[in-house]
């Protein structure tokens, strides 16, 4: 069965991310806290919607699945954006957006190679198979047919049928315009998912783009490609962590003209949102900046670091509003990411840029240096609080 419990991350792996930094061996810890904590967030969308209707053989093909091919339902459960999906079904009368559900099961199945028949949703004319892709299908339909068996796929709706082979995942039959795989992004030998697919993605704002053309997944697998390189080659302390806990990229829209825009939603761990800048420096620092907050996001999931009942707004660094003491903390975390760019940075630019990093640095480090003072002489923070945030004042004091 799904289980209900989660573990709690070590102290020796919390003190390495407390520095702003963190083994694959750390990242993985968190990663499988919120394993843990999906499963059991699936197990309490179904206890819910039971009693209502919900799809028992969506469910049940998941339990067999976590006996015979537990690897392959972890993986598909582990796509960021299950959480965010659970915690709206238990937010609001969950009958009907438990059928998303069904969505995951087959998926699974698929990997699998394991026989199944079920009815999956159609929103907005697709049928979406996450890890998988996408199945455009009749616009006026709500549900479809899945079914795979002797190595096809086959998705029915509105009387039309759309087959796919179940090994490689490639349409048959003509159905090319029918199957929009997931995009990948390629980091040296480790790869990403650039989702921009999953109908729960959009938690950004309404910033989510729609579906790529492939042009522009082209262009944003050769600026992935030279980011990365940049970070394997200046930035290597977080290319473990990175490897352990990324797994999607969501392409953004830019919220204003001429500005960097991203962002990480705190119930879909291994994602982040990014608008696509021009050049590699900047979307390495994005990338950095985000799995920044990635990691603080999880660790909050897993251990108390202050006390809930604060209800304070602190006003710090550069920020225009007053923010609540976790804010102050993600930001704060976000940043070290951010302060060691531009330290590195300032140091292998050259001309003009590196005065522009030098710039950064001071006024970032200064900021970062701000915001752990203010957390350390909040009074809220517990003791576990108090020493992860002396660990990222270690950090910046070395600096």
């Amino acid at each position: 069965m799904v289980s209900d419990q989660h573990d709690v991350i070590s102290l020796p792996h919390l003190h390495e991310l407390s520095t702003g930094f963190g083994s694959a061996d750390a990242v993985l810890s968190l990663a499988d806290g919120q394993r843990d904590l999906r499963r059991a967030l699936v197990a309490s969308v179904y206890r819910a919607a039971e009693p209502l209707g919900a799809d028992r053989a969506a469910w049940t093909l998941i339990n067999q699945l976590d006996h015979s091919h537990p690897d392959v339902l972890d993986g598909v459960l582990g796509h960021p954006y299950l959480r965010a999906w659970a915690e709206r079904c238990l937010s609001r009368p969950p009958v009907a957006a438990t059928s998303h559900l069904a969505s995951f099961a087959a998926a699974a199945a698929i990997l699998a190679g394991v026989a199944a028949c079920l009815d999956v949703p159609v929103i907005e004319g697709r049928v979406f198979l996450p890890t998988l892709g996408t199945v455009l299908v009749d616009p006026e339909a709500s549900i479809a047919v899945l079914s795979c068996d002797h190595g096809a796929v086959a998705v029915w709706a509105g009387g039309a049928e759309v087959r796919l082979d179940s090994g490689t995942i490639a349409p048959l039959a003509g159905a090319d315009a029918s199957w929009l795989p997931s995009r990948t992004l390629y980091l040296g030998d480790f790869t990403v998912r650039l989702e921009d697919g999953d109908p729960c993605r959009d938690d950004y704002h309404r910033l989510a783009t729609g579906c790529l053309p492939d042009s522009e997944v082209d262009r944003w697998r050769s600026l992935c490609a030279d980011a990365w390189a940049l970070i394997e080659r200046d930035y290597p302390q977080y290319v473990p962590g990175i490897t352990a806990g990324l797994r999607a990229v969501i392409p953004l829209r830019s919220a204003l003209p001429g500005q960097h825009t991203s962002g990480t939603v705190r119930e879909a761990f291994g994602a982040v949102g990014i608008a696509r800048p021009d050049d590699p420096e900047a979307l390495a620092l994005l990338l950095i900046r985000e799995f920044q907050q990635v990691k603080i996001c999880g660790i909050l999931d897993l251990i108390e670091l202050y006390e809930r009942s604060d209800r304070d707004r602190y006003r710090v660094g550069r920020c225009p509003d007053p923010q609540p003491l976790e804010g102050v903390l993600r930001g704060a975390y976000a940043h070290l990411g951010v302060t060691d760019f531009w330290r590195v940075r300032r140091r292998t630019a050259h001309g003009a840029a590196a005065e522009e990093a030098d710039g950064e640095f001071t006024r970032s480090l200064s900021g970062t240096a701000e915001a752990i003072e203010t957390l350390l002489h909040s009074g809220s923070l517990n003791p576990t609080g108090l020493a992860f945030v002396e660990g990222m004042r270690s950090t910046t004091n070395h600096w």
